[in-house]
């Protein structure tokens, strides 16, 4: 498949991963490229990795109380960790502020990226800035709408509170994990904390309900 339908695609399910969740992201504005637009865009774009950088490819969309999340396409070839580490580190100082996301997405898959996983939850512990790393081949297909991926939500504090109480828990904990690696909670945006509600459609066992807590 070659880099511009993958472009294409992906834009397609980024924008329907950021609908599917809780925060109200305005994506209207990047909803209807063309693959000819899209083409336009990646000729344009260039292979520099810097935050001064606005490539055509890139999106900045607002979120409530004038926050916003960046989606960059990375589209240096053999691109290196400390690359993404320092050019993360320029953004966090320059850009991001309290409240804002970050979505980076590779054109290579990165070796050894786990290593991320942890500087992107000390930036999210520090500076509440939620950073997450995609290759650009995971996502041009929407993973939940396979048949055999259950019904995913987030669900509130409140709705955390009840479940605690229903359930005589001392801690969230005491449930069964989701990490947040996993790529459906990657597609959710899934946080430390968070708990997610499974539901399971069967034609013969009909719903089950489940619950996972993200860590």
């Amino acid at each position: 498949m070659s880099l511009l339908l993958n472009v294409f695609m992906s834009r397609k399910v980024i924008i329907e991963m950021l609908n599917s969740r809780k925060d109200n992201y305005k994506t209207k504005p990047y909803s209807n490229f063309s693959i000819n637009e899209i083409d336009s865009m990646l000729k344009n774009t260039t292979t520099k990795l810097s935050d001064s950088t606005d490539n055509p490819l890139d999106m900045t969309i607002k979120l409530n109380d004038n926050k916003k999340c960046i989606i960059k396409y990375v589209m240096v070839s053999k691109l290196r960790l400390q690359n993404i580490q320092l050019y993360i580190l320029d953004m966090i100082q320059n850009v991001l502020k309290e409240g804002d996301e970050l979505i980076l997405i590779t054109k290579d898959k990165l070796n050894h990226d786990s290593s991320l996983f942890d500087l992107f939850e000390s930036y999210y512990k520090e500076n509440k800035v939620f950073i997450q790393l995609f290759w650009l081949d995971t996502l041009i297909i929407n993973i939940t709408n396979h048949e055999l991926v259950p019904i995913h939500r987030v669900i509130s504090d409140a709705e955390k509170n009840n479940l605690v109480e229903k359930h005589n828990l001392t801690s969230l904990k005491q449930m069964p994990y989701i990490l947040k690696s996993d790529p459906v909670a990657k597609f959710y945006g899934m946080k430390s904390g968070d708990v997610v509600e499974l539901t399971c459609i069967s034609e013969t066992a009909g719903y089950n309900i489940s619950y996972r807590y993200c860590v």
